[in-house]
């Protein structure tokens, strides 16, 4: 099966100058804010003072938008605090990528020749297989796991309804980095999400930084 690689997310490199030119931003237009409603309060004409204030509001719904598009900006995306994190020991493993080979899904009721699919997520790195009625896949995917991933999901998903039918957590450092039965196939019990499957399981075989470019 071709083994499709999902590029590592490219990292925002100003993420902290702009954080910090967001907060300054911020922290001034609050204080002019504030000095400009005791002006409007304590002198100056009526009007006047109606304008300042109304100006205030605007300047500070801008703040707080430049602020709102900053959450998105995470702090590994730095590269010096990425690296500091993990010379301190926070972070317990080094960005590395997988290959994980999806036999087959196996399980018993309602579902049982829907059109299914499953869903790997490392982070923010998704990969998927295409839709079976049968739930036996037999494909290959690569994925990228970077610095700091708790967990890898692996979801079997109802591909028409796009709704997760069953779910499997698995723990990057115990169950990947730490194992020693990968590259094996092996049967894993998964979580029950919906009422139309009983004793859901995936089949996989996992083989860590064997994808190619």
């Amino acid at each position: 099966s071709a083994c499709v690689l999902h590029k590592k997310r490219k990292p925002c490199q100003s993420a902290r100058a702009e954080l910090l030119y967001t907060f300054k931003y911020s922290y001034y237009l609050l204080h002019e804010m504030i000095g400009l409603v005791f002006r409007s309060l304590f002198g100056g004409g009526l009007f006047d003072g109606f304008f300042m204030v109304v100006g205030a509001a605007v300047f500070s719904c801008f703040a707080l938008c430049g602020l709102y598009k900053c959450r998105n900006c995470r702090i590994r995306d730095c590269g010096c605090c990425k690296r500091c994190m993990r010379s301190a020991g926070i972070d317990k493993f080094d960005d590395f990528e997988m290959m994980v080979v999806v036999h087959e899904a196996l399980f018993t009721g309602a579902k049982a020749r829907a059109n299914t699919c499953v869903r790997i997520t490392a982070g923010m790195q998704t990969v998927m297989t295409a839709e079976s009625n049968k739930a036996v896949f037999h494909e290959s995917l690569c994925i990228f796991v970077e610095q700091g991933t708790e967990t890898v999901n692996v979801e079997l998903m109802d591909s028409r309804e796009r709704r997760v039918l069953a779910s499997l957590k698995l723990n990057t450092i115990k169950d990947l980095i730490e194992s020693e039965n990968l590259g094996r196939e092996k049967v894993w019990p998964m979580k029950q999400k919906s009422k139309g499957l009983l004793n859901p399981r995936v089949r996989l075989s996992i083989v860590l930084d064997s994808c190619e470019e």
